[in-house]
């Protein structure tokens, strides 16, 4: 499924139906934690991903309905902890111009714009996804020191709790 979505992603003169590239998603995503997430989990592994349910919410439903986006992703277990990076669009599109791959038609800044919009709306209106929102726009070290130090806190409070 994921060769399936990158291919989807390269479309930029004929982009896929919106509808059906969130099924793509949503199936891909109950794919990975059914047979890679789940199983870690039970044996007490810690997981990190870099993108989750919250992703596909604040992509998917800027062109299709929020309600339907998270209908199709209900399967999927709530988060423990999502680090939100809140970055400068400037800033991400030089991030995303110097990563040496094909431009996807998510990469458009008026849409990375809309994106980010909607990220903002979702940490403030959704507590299920657990969101922290950290500045993203430092250097790497610095924000990787950040986001390490919140999952160390959001680990040792679940450990206590």
């Amino acid at each position: 499924m994921g060769r399936l979505i990158r291919e989807q992603l390269g479309l930029l003169d004929a982009p896929p139906d919106p509808a059906s590239l969130a099924l793509l998603f949503a199936a891909d995503r109950l794919h990975h934690l059914r047979t890679e997430i789940e199983p870690l989990l039970a044996r007490g592994v810690h997981v990190i991903s870099d993108r989750y349910v919250l992703s596909s919410l604040a992509y998917q439903s800027i062109d299709m309905d929020l309600d339907w986006v998270a209908s199709i992703n209900r399967e999927a277990r709530p988060p423990d902890l999502t680090l939100l990076l809140r970055v400068d669009p400037d800033v991400a599109a030089a991030r995303r111009g110097s990563r040496g791959s094909d431009e996807e038609i998510y990469d458009r800044e008026r849409f990375q714009r809309s994106v980010a919009a909607r990220y903002e709306e979702l940490a403030l209106g959704m507590p299920e996804q657990r969101v922290q929102v950290h500045d993203g726009n430092g250097d790497m070290d610095s924000v990787g020191a950040a986001l390490e130090a919140a999952a160390l806190r959001a680990l040792e409070e679940n450990a206590t709790s």
